[in-house]
């Protein structure tokens, strides 16, 4: 069985691209004021949460029903039945609201596709453009690991901040905590004992450093 190092080194790159665009696009600061930009240090703990979360939902694309497409779809963002694809392609009203730092504007869920794709940065790979129908989110055949990571990291930054009462660019200190239960927000309820799985996958890959000074 390949060991999970190893698994991750084939999507860490993708998951790097998409928090590295997701914190610009958000314009994500940290501290007590969240007024800083992370550091990394910061970078460092949300990339352990995103592999945490990627090992958990698919074993970084290697497990999971063959419905769900977990070789195209590792961050499992992509179900067409999810609600978080519903909001991202307009089919559930405005949606969640993405409130970015000063100087960008705030945006509804169904507005999010159309303005991350007109970003600097954004990985071209993860456009709509590229499917055939973006409604069937990993159904479509030519839905990929980039659309999977970039999608999916923007939702599980929202759901890590707001989960824990801030707006979704506010980062605070990132503690383990906060970052485990917007892992947990972030599945839905789509596998059992979330928390613990997670809180697992985190001590397997080294588990998150100690926490910020803020």
């Amino acid at each position: 069985m390949t060991a999970e190092p190893d698994l991750w080194e084939e999507q860490r790159p993708t998951g790097e691209v998409a928090l590295s665009f997701a914190i610009g696009f958000l314009g994500c600061g940290m501290g007590a004021n969240n007024d800083r930009d992370l550091d990394a240090n910061a970078t460092g703990r949300m990339m352990k949460i995103i592999r945490a979360v990627s090992w958990v939902e698919s074993k970084h694309g290697t497990a999971g029903a063959s419905a769900n497409h977990p070789k195209k779809d590792p961050f499992q963002s992509g179900n067409p039945n999810d609600s978080w694809r519903k909001e991202l392609t307009g089919q559930s009203g405005n949606g969640s609201r993405f409130i970015r730092r000063t100087g960008l504007t705030n945006l509804w869920a169904n507005q999010v596709q159309s303005a991350a794709e007109g970003t600097a940065g954004f990985p071209q790979r993860a456009s709509f453009g590229a499917l055939t129908d973006k409604t069937d989110g990993h159904d479509d055949a030519d839905f990929t690991p980039t659309h999977s990571y970039t999608w999916g990291v923007l939702y599980l930054m929202l759901k890590i901040n707001t989960t824990a009462g801030d707006n979704s660019y506010q980062c605070g200190d990132l503690a383990r905590q906060r970052l485990i239960d917007g892992a947990v927000a972030y599945n839905g309820g789509g596998v059992a004992n979330c928390g613990q799985r997670i809180a697992d996958a985190l001590a397997l890959i080294g588990d998150i450093p100690p926490p910020l000074t803020t």
